[in-house]
């Protein structure tokens, strides 16, 4: 991640761009059939948003999901961290359940 942050040239900072290349979606469905996942369409489309959550999860910082995600927006990008905070609040939820 790092080396995707100092580089200059702005492609190559993005760990998933916006394309949905058929070879790239049939590799994550062999994965998922690997894995015995069910229930899911392993597509690009849900690997970049898994990613972008995870990564907001993670920093916190709407600034790197724009700069890793490839978005202008900070309100888009917002979106992510505001998925993150909620998985965190159920997650929260979850622990004071065993009280």
């Amino acid at each position: 991640m790092q080396e995707a942050l100092e580089s200059e040239d702005k492609t190559d900072r993005l760990i998933f761009d916006y394309s949905s290349d058929p070879n790239y979606n049939r590799i994550l469905k062999s994965i998922q059939a690997k894995s015995g996942i069910e229930g899911k369409h392993f597509v690009s489309h849900l690997a970049r948003h898994t990613f972008g959550t995870n990564l907001a999860k993670e920093t916190g910082n709407v600034f790197t999901v724009m700069r890793f995600m490839g978005i202008n927006k900070t309100e888009t990008a917002q979106i992510y961290i505001n998925m993150a905070q909620g998985s965190n609040v159920d997650s929260l939820k979850d622990s004071f359940k065993e009280w």
